[in-house]
This record gives structure tokens, C-alpha cells and sequence, in this order.
């Protein structure tokens, strides 16, 4: 492909803003205890990436990788379709990253740091879910064609 047929393909829309947003965390359920004396973990959790409004992610996203505690096995996840989610099982609390690449590969990873709750912030631990969840908002400013529509 010649340079001038890729510029006009990912031509800039300028004086154009996109908003997306986005929610993102985690959600950790206790274990029973028959299955957390053998192997020492007491949680199941999911970290996440999803839209607020029940919206296509794969058509913004084209994958998310999920970098988890360095004690993980396999502690990058790349994930390429959704559900954007990762399920593990563990005892300890962490920061979690998530690299989100979009289909316009004009712009660059957008990058989130979250935290893995395990227990409630505030109160004493109990058996429901813990859900840490946040929201937030991906700019495009003068976005690509493959953006904008």
C-alpha cells in the first residue's frame, strides 16, 4: 500500500472529541475452607473491562492484556475477545495493569493500574462478594477515520 493511500485511509478528524467509557476492577469471592487447605488460596476473583452501557468493546478493542503479580505462572494474560476478564485464584492483594490496544492502531495502549481487593475496605470480611470497581473515560482527541466511525 502506497504511503498516500494509508494517510488517507487514517486520516485525522480534527476539532473532533470521542468519549468512551469505560468500567473496570475486580471481584473476589472467599473459597469454602475444604478447598483452600491444599493449595493455600482463598479467593477466586475476576479482574475486568467492560462497558458501562452493555456496548461492543470489540469493536473499539482489539485485545487487553492483563499483567498480574509476578508469582503467577503465566502473569501476562492477553485477552482478544470479550469478555475482557481474567479468573484466577489466590490469597494475596495486588495492583493489577491492564494495556488496552485499540483497532486504530494510530493511537497508542492506553494503560490502567487497578487494585485486586480481596476483602472489604472497611467493616470485617465476610463471605459475600467484594466487588472494587471503577469508571473512567477514553478520550480520542482528533480521532482516525477507524475511530470516528
Amino acid at each position: 500500500m502506497a504511503s498516500n493511500e494509508f494517510n488517507q485511509q487514517n486520516k485525522r478528524n480534527n476539532k473532533v472529541n470521542i468519549c468512551f467509557p469505560i468500567i473496570y476492577g475486580t471481584i473476589a469471592t472467599p473459597l469454602p475452607t475444604h478447598l483452600t487447605a491444599s493449595q493455600g488460596h482463598t479467593h477466586r476473583w475476576t479482574a475486568f473491562l467492560r462497558s458501562p452501557q452493555n456496548f461492543d468493546l470489540s469493536t473499539l478493542i482489539l485485545k487487553v492484556i492483563f499483567q498480574l503479580h509476578e508469582t503467577f505462572e503465566q502473569p501476562k494474560r492477553l485477552i482478544e475477545k470479550v469478555p475482557f476478564e481474567v479468573t484466577e485464584v489466590g490469597w494475596g492483594e495486588f495492583d493489577i495493569i491492564a494495556r488496552i490496544y485499540l483497532r486504530d492502531a494510530i493511537d497508542k495502549p492506553v494503560e490502567i493500574i487497578f487494585p485486586l481487593h480481596l476483602h472489604p475496605l472497611q467493616g470485617p470480611a465476610t463471605n459475600e462478594p467484594v466487588i472494587s470497581e471503577f469508571y473512567d473515560e477514553i478520550i480520542f482527541t482528533d480521532p482516525s477515520d477507524i475511530l470516528y466511525n
